[in-house]
């Protein structure tokens, strides 16, 4: 938890120090790769699928947001997740937000014994900063609590590097109690 602290204030230093950088986009979409491992007891389970994101933004500093991920593990087993919900950001500097968000999440796992389904909440807060016109970053502690009690908090790192002003190709690493997850994909901004 130090760790993660350290980096969004570092995230947060680099942000005040830089020059202008290019606008903040929250009208996007963005399709991921996703490589996850589950520490479920005595071995772990590992995995892989897709993830597909967006957001859209309203009013002057919030947005929708709306994420779907599809897993295929081992053993027989097929994870995948819906989250939607709403956002507020508010400028820390000229190249460095605060964003918080809260959202309405359904897992689901088939097993070959049956299905397990669970409904619950998000919350997460964090900065986002675009640190040059090339370079975007985010740092966020994320929550999820959900009905049947299997509650999750997970630290959240990613960055984006734009090959054109409105495409971009980036990475993240989520670390949470008895998840990992690591992601590569592309973003397209729309504004």
């Amino acid at each position: 938890m130090k760790q993660a602290i350290a980096m969004l204030f570092a995230i947060s230093i680099l942000g005040s120090t830089a020059g202008v950088a290019a606008d903040i986009s929250y009208d996007q979409v963005r399709l991921n790769y996703v490589s996850a491992e589950f520490d479920a007891g005595p071995s772990d389970v590992d995995g892989d699928g897709l993830e597909l994101s967006g957001s859209f933004s309203f009013a002057e500093s919030f947005f929708g947001f709306g994420k779907y991920s599809a897993l295929d593990l081992d053993f027989d087993l097929d994870a995948s997740m819906l989250e939607i919900g709403g956002g507020y950001h508010r400028p820390i500097t000229a190249m460095l937000d605060f964003v918080a968000r809260a959202g309405y999440v359904r897992r689901d796992l088939d097993t070959p014994f049956g299905d397990a389904d669970d409904d619950g909440i998000s919350l997460s807060g964090g900065v986002r900063g675009r640190m040059t016109d090339a370079i975007e970053v985010k740092a966020a502690l994320n929550y999820f609590a959900m009905d049947q009690g299997d509650n999750e908090t997970e630290i959240e790192f990613a960055g984006d590097y734009f090959i054109t002003e409105r495409i971009a190709l980036g990475a993240g690493l989520c670390l949470g109690d008895d998840l990992t997850t690591w992601t590569v994909g592309g973003r397209y901004n729309f504004q």
